[in-house]
């Protein structure tokens, strides 16, 4: 925010405003053209104001309300020694314009504090913001690990299962393909009946891993069957899947 200064004297007469940016004077032969600011902040300052001898840069809405009160302040101051009011009125008066002048000419430095905590603050919101992205991702691939098991052990060997007797109703009649059908479709129920509730297969679950691992193994030697009469011999032998009298049955 900081700029060239372009003071004409002006420091020497009001040395409490030498090195204060925000506003330049000069001769009125020299050419008027202030300073120009990228809008990066969201609320579109800093702004330059020419006049007739020099340019004042508004730093933020605080900047403008402060100079406002300023510039009434002496309006005021006017009007006092004008009607010749109290001397107590119009010392109160000028103290604090003396005030609003001193904070003026050291408002770049509060400006940038201003900021700083502005940043920090958005800093603050975004660390917040990306914690709770991070804990949904974590939480959202942790669920995604938990169905490791259930996929590997339970889904995949049904779907080997289902894709068998699909495949061995492939070349048969019509009129056979309706009987194998309501026997396949009986078998098929009674069997997923059968199996342990969905929540026990996670790898969290209920199962014991060499309970999963042995029946990924029977249901793939059923898929091994020869002909669709062997895969459901061989599925109706209960004794092929271990514990199908399982506590965790559904």
């Amino acid at each position: 925010m900081a700029h060239h200064n372009n003071w004409s004297g002006v420091g020497n007469i009001f040395p409490l405003l030498k090195g204060v940016s925000w506003i330049s004077f000069y001769c009125c032969t020299r050419a008027r053209s202030g300073p120009s600011f990228p809008n990066s902040r969201k609320d579109r300052y800093p702004k330059v104001i020419g006049f007739f001898c020099g340019h004042c840069v508004l730093l933020s809405r605080e900047h403008v309300m402060l100079l406002c009160g300023f510039l009434l302040g002496l309006i005021v101051l006017s009007l006092e020694f004008v009607l010749d009011t109290s001397k107590r009125m119009i010392f109160l008066l000028g103290a604090i314009q003396w005030c609003n002048l001193v904070v003026l000419a050291r408002f770049e430095e509060i400006d940038i504090v201003q900021q700083l905590e502005q940043e920090v603050w958005e800093l603050e919101k975004e660390k917040i913001s990306v914690h709770v992205q991070h804990e949904t991702m974590k939480e959202f691939w942790s669920k995604a690990q938990q169905l490791t098991d259930l996929w590997l052990y339970r889904t995949i060997p049904r779907l080997n299962l289902y894709s068998e007797i699909h495949g061995c109703l492939e070349d048969v009649t019509f009129k056979q393909l309706c009987h194998d059908l309501q026997r396949a479709n009986k078998q098929l129920h009674a069997f997923e009946h059968s199996l342990p509730r969905i929540e026990a297969w996670r790898t969290d679950g209920d199962l014991a891993q060499t309970y999963k691992k042995q029946f990924r193994e029977a249901l793939d030697k059923v898929c091994h069957e020869r002909g669709f009469n062997g895969v459901l011999a061989a599925l109706e032998k209960q004794q092929c899947l271990p514990a199908y009298s399982s506590p965790f049955v559904a």
